[in-house]
């Protein structure tokens, strides 16, 4: 089903009615201690990258700066699923001056039924060529986040992603997000990639994996190599800088979609990948909303104490095991949907 929101953003883009350089450039100069956490924590696939979907995350345009989000025509959010929950339970409904919003189609169910007539779907998809000899070089990102990646999570996705690599792939690793500067607490999970390496030793037993740090990563000819991104539970982010960089950059993805999108909205944003858009909602996800009202974000927390990174959170705690919950639960659906 399309609706307005989709014909009137295919137009704007069209006719480059998207330049917001100095909407981004105060948001730059204007950071929110919040922007200014997660974007550390997240780093780097928080980064910016060149985009005509003004591609931001909520926590940036919300709070103090929420002014801003009205400045837009449209938006694509990066959320993933504890900052959209959050953001749609602060906004449950759009006003006539609110932007479109772009947001992942794998949370196309976390979209409430009032604003959907003002929400795109995004997928993000390789247009380039697919050489019939693969490349032997695969690299792998992982954010290694007890959150993100939970280790059975990350077992079911190595177990798929085995199905597409040979004897002879040479696998690379690079590690992404969770960083210490924006760490919300330390505790006894600070070792969890640690415990995210040592399973995918176990599981790729034959392979020698190498690490890859930012240098080594940046010098590396992607154009040479294929690349899975494992974020199963896309608890923080659905965007990330790095698959975009990737793409640009050559790479391939390691699990190709045949999907056909002939009758759909594609837009370019390199020679070797765009966006897939479109309105196929899932059906909505019923929250409780009074157990929303009990949990509920706390924007207040920002302001608690400014100068205490480890004080300024997206949410309480218990509103981010709520947000876990539903991420597993989307990820089992996805499974589901697999077999």
């Amino acid at each position: 089903m399309k609706t307005m929101a989709l014909e009137s953003l295919k137009d704007l883009i069209e006719k480059n009615n998207y330049s917001c350089n100095d909407v981004y450039e105060y948001l730059f100069f204007n950071k929110t201690k919040i922007a200014e956490k997660y974007n550390a924590f997240l780093s780097p696939d928080s980064n910016i990258y060149n985009s005509p979907l003004n591609p931001l995350f909520s926590y940036e345009i919300d709070n103090s700066n929420k002014k801003i989000l009205k400045s837009f025509d449209y938006v694509s959010l990066r959320d993933g699923v504890l900052p959209l929950i959050s953001f749609f339970y602060e906004n449950p409904a759009p006003q006539k001056i609110d932007p479109v919003l772009i947001v992942d189609s794998r949370l196309s169910s976390l979209v409430p039924l009032e604003w959907r007539e003002r929400v795109v779907l995004r997928n993000i998809i390789h247009t380039g060529n697919v050489q019939v000899s693969p490349q032997k070089k695969i690299v792998l990102f992982v954010s290694p986040d007890k959150f993100s990646t939970p280790l059975t999570c990350l077992e079911s996705e190595i177990f798929k992603l085995k199905n597409h690599i040979e004897n002879d792939d040479k696998l690379y690793v690079l590690f992404s997000s969770v960083n210490r500067k924006g760490e919300e607490e330390i505790s006894e999970e600070d070792a969890w990639g640690y415990k995210v390496f040592q399973l995918m030793l176990n599981k790729f037993k034959d392979k020698e994996i190498k690490v890859l740090d930012w240098k080594s990563y940046r010098n590396i000819d992607l154009s040479e190599c294929r690349y899975a991104f494992i974020n199963p539970l896309k608890f923080y982010f659905t965007d990330s800088f790095l698959e975009h960089d990737a793409l640009q950059r050559g790479c391939i993805p390691l699990v190709v979609s045949d999907h056909k999108f002939a009758s759909d909205f594609i837009l370019k944003i390199s020679q070797n990948h765009g966006f897939h858009l479109h309105q196929n909602f899932e059906p909505v996800h019923i929250f409780n909303n009074q157990m929303l009202d009990y949990l509920r974000p706390s924007s207040a927390l920002e302001n608690s104490k400014m100068n205490d990174f480890s004080n300024i959170k997206l949410a309480t705690n218990e509103f981010k095991d709520f947000a876990w919950d539903i991420s597993l639960e989307l990820f089992s659906k996805s499974q589901e949907v697999l077999c």
